[in-house]
């Protein structure tokens, strides 16, 4: 929870001091926060993709619209 959250309007932005700050992360080496959230999302959605496409060969609907003759 952050001091604004608790005693402000709720806000937090980008250009807060609270995400621009360098975070510790795996390996000892410092990231800024927004870098480690960027890079969850996309982690997670590069499985989700794997997951998609892990079920559609299981189903064997695996084909793009124009293919689908």
């Amino acid at each position: 929870m952050y001091e604004n959250h608790a005693f402000g309007d709720a806000s937090l932005r980008w250009d807060d001091p609270l995400v621009d700050q360098k975070r510790l992360r795996q390996a000892s080496a410092t990231a800024e926060t927004r870098w480690i959230i960027k890079s969850t999302i996309e982690h997670d959605l590069y499985h989700a993709g794997e997951i998609n496409r892990m079920r559609a060969l299981r189903q064997g609907n695996d084909r793009w619209a124009f293919e689908a003759g």
